[in-house]
């Protein structure tokens, strides 16, 4: 049996089964066609998480430079604090400045300073303890309002070994004689 091509029926099931061909091809083809929704929603799909990432990106920097800036205004008040601790514990002496403060407090609370004497400094690890044996005359008050004054100096004082007693002048008008220690100190490191 010989097929005849010219059979009006034979053509008609060919184109039929051509576009079923080409329907099914086309269906089945279409992830490769750079303009069909398949490739085009895979596309859209890889952008996005591309996108995400970046986003994710930008996120951790922003966190990062907010970190990085409250940890330079941390510094900052580190910084200031460095610079209240060596004003109280400096690295040098300053003996002369250090002996105006004492004479000046005394001075201004009506004590009156009969010896200030700077004994030898005294290493004590990482520090060094400037001793300064001093006698003053003048009343209680006096006395407190100037121990009251060194406390409130930036720089770290002590008053150590304190012997008050009457005075040994009639004719002064102070009650009480106070002998002392006032110490300071520096870092060690510092000139003496």
């Amino acid at each position: 049996m010989a097929i005849d091509f010219r059979d009006p029926q034979l053509q008609k099931a060919l184109i039929i089964l051509l576009l079923v061909l080409g329907v099914i091809g086309f269906y089945g083809f279409t992830d490769y066609l750079p303009i069909c929704y398949p490739v085009t929603k895979k596309e859209i799909a890889k952008i996005d998480k591309e996108i995400q990432d970046i986003q994710t990106k930008i996120n951790s920097i922003g966190l990062e430079a907010g970190e990085v800036e409250r940890l330079r205004e941390e510094l900052q008040v580190l910084s200031k604090e460095l610079e209240k601790a060596k004003a109280m514990l400096p690295q040098e002496v300053e003996m002369i400045k250090f002996m105006e403060t004492l004479t000046r407090s005394a001075r201004q609370t009506g004590l009156e300073l009969t010896l200030i004497h700077p004994d030898p400094p005294q290493k004590r690890g990482i520090y060094t303890a400037i001793p300064i044996s001093v006698i003053g005359t003048g009343g209680y008050h006096q006395l407190g309002m100037f121990m009251n004054s060194l406390s409130n100096q930036t720089r770290i004082i002590a008053v150590k070994d304190i012997e008050v007693s009457k005075s040994k002048d009639p004719n002064s008008q102070a009650t009480i004689e106070a002998k002392m220690i006032i110490e300071t100190y520096m870092m060690e490191g510092g000139a003496e």
